[in-house]
């Protein structure tokens, strides 16, 4: 899958490119991903993607 950005938000991933926010959860929750991150530590702080990471992520069908 190609995306248009480098990084990108959660929201705009399911939203605009329909993957599911519990996959996308799933994969920020697992320890070492390297490939999603917090813009800060707040609690309501947005979810940041590296779309080549991701990209390489969904290929291997993790």
């Amino acid at each position: 899958m190609k995306f248009p950005e480098k990084v990108m938000k959660k929201t705009v991933l399911v939203r605009d490119y329909g993957l599911s926010e519990s996959y996308l959860m799933r994969i920020f929750r697992t320890k070492g991903n390297g490939i999603s991150w917090k813009i800060s530590p707040k609690k309501n702080s947005a979810i940041l993607f590296d779309t080549e990471g991701l990209a390489k992520w969904m290929a291997a069908g993790k």
